[in-house]
């Protein structure tokens, strides 16, 4: 079961007793994932409807940043939800980019990207990634 819950920073936490993950909202067109623990296949449903009703919302694209630095495993399920997503809903997303330590993890998000059209941009360092969430702020 899936527990959702309010945070402090006004986003919203989607657990179980595995792993969650974290939803925040930086910026009106910018969305911040953080993953903890496993990324189960029941975890993609409730935050993939979220980032759906965001992603109609937003004129000019949706940009979603995914810090999966602390995401220790993954269902083959998970990944081919998001997988699937993306590719449905490509049209209304401006940015993908991924945060990660783990080479599985960038060995998923490489096969994903051939789905999906090489919208996937991996980070294999926080300084980056976290530049690149400023520079997505700025231009809000």
């Amino acid at each position: 079961m899936v527990k959702e819950e309010a945070i402090a920073s006004g986003g919203v936490r989607f657990s179980t007793a595995e792993g969650s993950i974290e939803m925040s909202f930086p910026a009106r067109h910018i969305v911040v994932n953080r993953y903890v623990g496993v990324g189960q296949t029941v975890l993609a449903p409730p935050v993939l409807l979220k980032l759906t009703r965001l992603a109609m919302a937003s004129s000019g694209g949706l940009c979603v940043m995914n810090d999966a630095e602390a995401l220790t495993d993954y269902e083959s399920g998970f990944r081919q939800q998001w997988t699937e997503w993306l590719r449905f809903h490509r049209q209304h997303i401006r940015a993908f980019h991924l945060l990660h330590s783990s080479s599985a993890i960038r060995v998923g998000a490489n096969l994903a990207n051939v789905i999906v059209g090489d919208l996937i941009k991996s980070y294999p360092d926080r300084r980056s990634f976290d530049a690149a969430i400023d520079e997505l702020r700025k231009r809000a």
